[in-house]
């Protein structure tokens, strides 16, 4: 009897470890496509999102975007800068790759964003820091 009851003390242990570890596998797909855009309000389909270099995030339409590598140049000598991000894009079974780009001059406010296209979807690099950049994703309405 002694021997049965330590058998199930053990089996309900593993059990209940068991269920623990399958409820916490099954919830992270959903946590890892929360929303993680924000709504900047110029137009209804326009979103400013935050991505991490080697991380991805989901807009609220299946929008996946993945921050694949950024560059940075300052050319001191010619007073120039330039910022580059090269973005993956995939939504259902389509996939693709773009970049965007911010280029400027030393000293002055005014910069040129170079702008990109894919399928229904125009980008823009709005700012960046070391290691993440902000970007302003738009989707043409139907």
């Amino acid at each position: 009897m002694k021997r049965i009851n330590i058998f199930f003390n053990r089996t309900l242990r593993c059990a209940v470890m068991l269920l623990f570890l399958l409820a916490l596998f099954c919830s992270l797909p959903v946590y890892a496509q929360q929303d993680c855009d924000i709504k900047t309000g110029k137009q209804q389909n326009e979103w400013l999102v935050k991505v991490n270099l080697d991380s991805s995030i989901m807009l609220k339409d299946s929008l996946n975007i993945f921050l694949q590598t950024f560059k940075f140049n300052n050319y001191r000598d010619k007073g120039v800068t330039k910022a580059r991000a090269d973005l993956q894009l995939s939504k259902g079974n389509k996939c693709g790759e773009i970049w965007v780009a911010i280029h400027g001059v030393n000293g002055k406010k005014e910069e040129t964003a170079t702008i990109s296209f894919w399928e229904k979807y125009k980008f823009q690099l709005k700012s960046f820091d070391y290691n993440s950049v902000i970007i302003l994703v738009s989707k043409k309405v139907d």
